[in-house]
């Protein structure tokens, strides 16, 4: 993980925004990553302070993760509030506990096991 521009688990699941290379509506591949710079200008909840750096998104309802630069931790949080819900202590110990735990919500194929359970880390069952 020497050079990373962004990444996306199962269809935007969950994304890691990056750096966009090109804003060209004809192609679409194009349109990816999420634009880093967006989820820090416009898209920060409202009591985001200046040490959380927010760097991912949840396709399910918008919620967010942010680095804390205070602590170098990795925190989940809503899409409107900033207040943390869950942390990991690393990038590599989010990714890797997300990876596998957004895995396990879909099957061989890469269905949705059941579309009754978010698919953030933090949830209630509708």
């Amino acid at each position: 993980m020497n050079v990373s521009n962004g990444f996306d688990i199962m269809n935007c699941t969950l994304a890691l925004h990056g750096c966009r290379t090109s804003y060209d509506r004809s192609d679409l591949d194009l349109w990816y990553p999420f634009n880093l710079e967006d989820i820090q200008k416009y898209e920060r909840p409202k009591n985001a302070t200046p040490e959380m750096f927010f760097l991912g998104t949840y396709e399910y309802d918008g919620s967010k993760l942010y680095l804390n630069t205070s602590d170098n931790k990795i925190y989940y949080c809503d899409r409107y509030d900033a207040t943390p819900l869950k942390s990991w202590d690393s990038l590599s110990a989010m990714l890797t506990s997300e990876i596998e735990r957004i895995f396990s919500l879909f099957d061989a194929d890469g269905h949705c096991i059941d579309e009754n359970i978010p698919t953030t880390p933090v949830g209630i069952i509708p």
